[in-house]
């Protein structure tokens, strides 16, 4: 997992714009720009954090995997007001697998990190099966949060080499308690459907399973410490914890 001390200095680089006001000009320049910034002045040469994996480089600057902090990336587009940016960070920040939410470079984006770990509760540690945790990980998280945030997801491939370009965000949301979301790699995608809808059976079989989904997720709420504003907050993020647990008992 990252460790406390490169996430606090990460934060505290974050928190103002540097000599130059670099994303400050950025973002002044963002609405002549309609999306596309290839062409602005020193794009190329602007720093990037790659938040899924510690990283070095090879002797021809290519990316050497290290160890995996835990995290998956989720990039939120065109949310083009203060508003819309104030509702999809308080809507991720509901969720208690988001381990922080930040304000991307153009001002108009906001990159939700989201801690996951594997079925036993550890991250891999060859790059291999963590790279394949990621991409599960990816396709798990994805509905979740698109439903929860009501926002446009940047399409791409999913990689732990993802990365964002460095911000500025004087205040982001950060929780160091987020509990990690635990990857099936083996989900069941379809369900049998019982042919007969009013069978007791089934009905015990699903009214355990949902037992046990709202009882694993009352538990990680308690577990992430969340300071709730009102009880309407709480009830949507269990609702969002218990559907996505449900989904992943193969239930959809």
């Amino acid at each position: 997992m990252v460790s406390t001390k490169t996430i606090d200095s990460f934060l505290e680089r974050i928190a103002k714009d540097d000599s130059k006001q670099s994303v400050t000009n950025f973002r002044m320049s963002v609405p002549l720009m309609e999306g596309d910034y290839q062409f602005y002045k020193g794009i190329e040469q602007w720093q990037h954090v790659y938040p899924a994996a510690e990283f070095g480089k090879d002797e021809s600057d290519n990316l050497v995997f290290k160890k995996s902090n835990g995290l998956l990336m989720l990039h939120f587009t065109n949310l083009t007001t203060d508003q819309d940016m104030e509702a999809a960070r308080k809507a991720a920040r509901l969720l208690p697998m988001t381990f922080a939410a930040i304000t991307g470079a153009d001002g108009r984006s906001l990159i939700v990190l989201v801690s996951i770990c594997d079925e036993e509760g550890s991250t891999p540690e060859k790059e291999a099966d963590a790279e394949q945790l990621y991409q599960h990980a990816y396709e798990q998280a994805k509905p979740l949060y698109l439903s929860q945030l009501q926002a446009e997801l940047k399409e791409e491939k999913p990689t732990m080499k993802a990365n964002f370009m460095l911000t500025l965000d004087p205040s982001p949301y950060y929780n160091s308690k987020a509990v990690a979301m635990r990857i099936s790699r083996n989900r069941l995608t379809t369900t049998a459907v019982p042919k007969a809808v009013d069978s007791l059976k089934a009905f015990n079989d699903y009214e355990f399973l949902y037992r046990k989904a709202a009882k694993e997720a009352a538990e990680e709420m308690v577990e992430a410490e969340m300071n709730w504003t009102n009880e309407k907050d709480q009830l949507l993020a269990r609702i969002s914890a218990i559907a996505t647990k449900l989904c992943h008992m193969g239930l959809s």
